[in-house]
């Protein structure tokens, strides 16, 4: 089995390049969905999230972890975001290796935006890198509810600031995408 490394920046396209995989036939394991899903109430990281972050409001009404909450909290504060990582890398992981696997496929796409930082890239043949120049990805960040008391662009900022800056994966990559054009470009 050949696993592709699928990574880049925030809306740098990544999402589109992954959907032109799934159009052509080739399975796609999603890191972000199973991120999500580890953080569903009743998993092990959910608990472990409960444990590092039970001096916080991060829990809903439903028992449920209040991921816009969560994601105020963390972004732009290192050691929260650390915390948060430790508390659930290993799940996803552990579950992106599991989905690579149960694909019987002689290809699979392993898309994943923290490929590099999550050493993901070892269980990879090659990794793209979609990129874009950072105007292009301020102008694509979709505002998100935590954003309301902030300028948009210093929210932007703050999320790919988050990352390992993208020419640092560029640099790690097998082929690099520029994706700095319309999804017209992009499918040509």
């Amino acid at each position: 089995m050949r696993v592709i490394g699928l990574t880049g920046g925030i809306a740098s396209g990544k999402s589109c390049v992954s959907n032109r995989f799934r159009a052509l036939g080739y399975p796609v394991v999603d890191a972000d969905a199973i991120a999500h899903g580890v953080l569903e109430k009743g998993t092990s990281s959910y608990h472990r999230v409960l444990r590092a972050f039970k001096d916080h409001d991060i829990v809903d009404s439903s028992g449920n972890i209040n991921r816009a909450a969560l994601r105020k909290l963390v972004f732009g504060n290192r050691d929260l975001n650390r915390k948060l990582k430790q508390c659930t890398h290993t799940s996803i992981a552990l579950e992106m290796l599991r989905q690579v696997v149960i694909q019987g496929q002689p290809v699979v796409i392993l898309d994943a935006p923290l490929l590099f930082e999550s050493r993901a890239n070892l269980l990879c043949k090659e990794v793209i890198c979609v990129y874009c120049e950072e105007d292009v990805q301020i102008s694509r960040c979709v505002p998100m509810d935590w954003w309301l008391d902030n300028d948009e662009r210093s929210c932007a900022l703050l999320q790919i600031s988050s990352q390992m800056p993208v020419a640092k994966k560029k640099a790690m990559s097998d082929i690099c995408i520029d994706n700095g054009g319309t999804l017209e470009d992009l499918n040509r």
